[in-house]
């Protein structure tokens, strides 16, 4: 192997490039990294031992490219990038922040102690079993709908409950009971 073909294998093992076409479906993409444009390569994915995510992919995003023995037709994507046209959604080192284009986002912040869940439509949480939450207090802003049954506070039904002292006219009746 002569000078010149080490040097071209060794300037190819690790490449930046921008994703230029993308299959969802097949989830698969290729690279476009200087004048090269890559075979179709496997989709990066995030898999731990109890989740996998979906991260659909989008043209233009700055990719790492590692290309084992310095040849690009064996590459795989290492790492993402920030650029111009796909820049931080923040800067803030208290923050960590998945934003979505919608407007959507989740983002908790370290130093105030705070989850934020804003969702740019409709929030929908589902259980197959109980829902609960707990807070030193719950502040509700808007109308609130509750169907499917009855609703109860501090062990008194709001559908059942009976009232005493009750009269006509404007007396007042006594406090709801269980």
């Amino acid at each position: 192997m002569n000078t010149a073909e080490l040097n071209r294998l060794t300037q190819n093992l690790i490449r930046i490039g921008t994703i230029a076409v993308v299959d969802h479906a097949a989830r698969r993409l290729k690279v476009a990294s200087g004048k090269l444009l890559t075979a179709w390569l496997d989709w990066p994915a995030e898999i731990g031992r109890n989740y996998k995510r979906w991260q659909p992919l989008r043209i233009g995003t700055q990719v790492i490219l590692a290309c084992p023995g310095g040849d690009p037709a064996q590459a795989i994507i290492i790492g993402m990038l920030y650029s111009n046209s796909h820049p931080s959604p923040s800067t803030d080192p208290d923050i960590d922040l998945i934003q979505f284009d919608n407007g959507s986002f989740i983002a908790h912040n370290h130093s105030a102690k705070t989850l934020t869940l804003h969702s740019a439509g409709d929030l929908i949480f589902s259980a197959k079993g109980q829902i609960s939450h707990r807070a030193e207090q719950h502040n509700i802003s808007g109308p609130v709908t509750q169907t499917g049954g009855d609703s109860t506070s501090d062990g008194i039904s709001a559908q059942f409950h009976k009232h005493g002292g009750i009269a006509k006219g404007l007396d007042i009746t006594k406090v709801p009971e269980g």
